[in-house]
């Protein structure tokens, strides 16, 4: 997880976005270790931010909860672990499981605490842990990214040229998804 200054160039030469990544290395779709990036910018409604929960979440571990700050300098010799290096805070889970913070919580309880979630609130969706998903997709395209975009956002498109060497973030579906026009960058603000 790292910040990065993505460029717009429809706003000029030097403009920028600045987006949280994430490096993935596995998940339902990809069992086989490929590194794939995934990014998000502020939403236009801070109450669906992501990346303001993201911030509430580590500000409560670290400041309400006085738990032991990472280690955030890299490691580089362990060459496992590519240019960023390792470490120390890679095995503090997000969601982490009942055993402790460096277990990762298993796909049966994630489901099971998502499904109690929406029960909770009185959602219904079938799609239990791909309701960001459904989300994201919806959103992106209603406020005017492109359907090759979308899918960058989070669906393998099948090909070796995407799952190899297409690594830019598709930025119309990420400011779709935070709800921007995504046809008028200049609409991008952060509040």
């Amino acid at each position: 997880m790292f910040p990065r200054a993505l460029p717009v160039p429809e706003l000029g030469a030097d403009a920028t976005v600045e987006a949280l990544v994430f490096l993935v290395d596995k998940s339902k779709t990809n069992t086989n270790g490929r590194l794939d990036k995934h990014g998000a910018l502020r939403h236009r409604d801070v109450l669906l931010c992501c990346l303001g929960s993201l911030a509430q979440h580590f500000w409560v571990q670290f400041h309400v909860l006085h738990k032991l700050h990472p280690d955030f300098a890299p490691d580089h010799s362990d060459l496992e672990y590519g240019e960023f290096g390792y470490c120390s805070w890679y095995m503090n889970y997000l969601f982490p499981g009942s055993e402790g913070d460096d277990v990762q919580m298993s796909y049966k309880n994630h489901h099971a605490q998502v499904t109690k979630m929406h029960k909770d609130k009185d959602i219904s969706i079938s799609k239990a842990t791909h309701g960001g998903r459904s989300y994201a997709a919806y959103t992106s395209r209603q406020h005017g990214a492109s359907k090759e975009s979308v899918k960058a956002i989070g669906w393998s498109a099948g090909d070796s040229f995407s799952a190899c060497y297409d690594q830019a973030l598709p930025l119309d579906a990420l400011m779709g998804a935070a709800m921007f026009n995504t046809r008028n960058f200049a609409s991008y603000f952060i509040a």
